[in-house]
């Protein structure tokens, strides 16, 4: 019950010291996408226009699906 509870979004269930664990990890996934603004902006235009723009669209959908699985 109190994964499934985790899962769901809660953290009643959890304390301070898993929180504590994990917000640097959330923090940094933040950061780091902030940082690839621009080229989460040339993946809009669509794999042409970002390769075009000089983005390696390739390792750039790699990145953004580990962090969209961080945050």
């Amino acid at each position: 019950l109190n994964v499934y509870s985790f899962l769901m979004g809660s953290i009643s269930v959890s304390g301070w010291n898993q929180i504590i664990i994990i917000a640097p990890l959330i923090i940094g996934a933040i950061v780091a996408a902030r940082f690839l603004a621009f080229r989460l902006n040339a993946l809009s235009l669509g794999e042409e226009g970002a390769a075009y723009l000089g983005i390696d669209v390739e390792r750039d959908k790699i990145i953004v699906l580990a962090l969209g699985s961080l945050l």
